[in-house]
């Protein structure tokens, strides 16, 4: 029975859904683990650039993190928690596996997502 299973765990990696959507209603977030789902820009106060091991990330600031994380159990949950305890926001977007990163980066400005930047003295 394991050869069914892997033919099916091969086809979906192989297809090609975006792992990010962005649209006028909000952003879904599909290609990570744990899988976030939609997100409305009426939940995200904004969004901070950051780099963590080598990957350039955009971590999105939520008016109400525990609302999402609520949705998560287990590992699922503890991979978004750890985010929180280095000090970044539970819910991200690797731009290191977008394919169009400019055009990412433009919808949010288009949508007057903030960003917020940290000072440098």
């Amino acid at each position: 029975m394991l050869v069914p299973t892997s033919l099916k765990l091969i086809s979906k990696a192989k297809g090609n859904e975006p792992s990010v959507i962005v649209s006028t209603e909000g952003i879904e977030i599909n290609g990570y683990i744990p899988k976030i789902g939609f997100i409305p820009w009426e939940d995200i106060d904004g969004c901070v650039p950051y780099s963590l091991n080598g990957q350039n990330f955009i971590g999105f600031i939520l008016y109400d993190e525990e609302k999402y994380l609520k949705k998560f159990t287990g590992v699922n949950r503890k991979i978004l928690e750890a985010n929180r305890g280095l000090g970044y926001p539970v819910i991200n977007v690797s731009l290191n596996n977008l394919k169009e990163k400019n055009s990412f980066l433009e919808a949010l400005e288009e949508q007057n997502v903030g960003f917020y930047l940290e000072k440098v003295d």
